[in-house]
């Protein structure tokens, strides 16, 4: 909730401001909002918003998660913790490798075959290909990316178990919702 010298209070569902309440006694003045300043105090983002009409406190609980896309194939298997909000870390760790592991990042969710002849699909873009068992990233703390997403694969190059004459296997994606 957002109250003060805007005119009334205002609730944020993560995309668009909505007034809740008006105030009578104030006009509610052209709505322009800066966040200047942002602060976790536990689970919930602390921000200091500049108005047209001055600075109000607001408060948001985080929102943010983890769910997993059907893609793999073989024994590999990836695990996602960690906080999912604005201002907080996750991870991200490949197990059950037998070779050469690699977590890709992508922006985008590809969801493709890699083979006709196997259930492993390639779930996330190759943004970026991070060679190691484990990725852990801070989420900058800074309302633009909420509701944004990741996602998130392990591969286990060089393991057969795929498809058949490609060395590799794949994990389940993992995907990333920033509250």
């Amino acid at each position: 909730m957002l109250a003060g010298g805007n005119g009334g209070v205002y609730r944020y569902d993560g995309s668009t401001w909505s007034l809740e309440n008006a105030f009578a006694s104030l006009s509610p003045g052209p709505f322009g909002i800066a966040v200047e300043r942002l602060t976790r105090v536990g689970n919930e983002i602390w921000a200091v918003i500049r108005t047209a009409n001055g600075h109000v406190l607001a408060r948001r609980g985080g929102s943010g998660g983890f769910t997993t896309v059907p893609t793999g194939c073989g024994a590999n298997s990836l695990s996602a913790t960690g906080n999912p909000d604005i201002g907080g870390t996750v991870t991200w760790t490949l197990t059950n490798y037998a070779n050469v592991p690699v977590v890709l990042v992508g922006l985008t969710q590809l969801n493709q075959p890699l083979c006709a002849s196997s259930s492993c699909r390639i779930g996330a873009a190759f943004d970026l290909a991070v060679f190691g068992a484990s990725l852990s990233l801070l989420i900058p703390a800074n309302l633009v990316f909420v509701g944004r997403q990741l996602f998130v694969q392990g591969v286990d190059l060089g393991t057969p178990g795929g498809c058949v004459g490609l060395p590799l296997t794949v994990t389940d994606t993992s995907v990333l919702t920033i509250g």
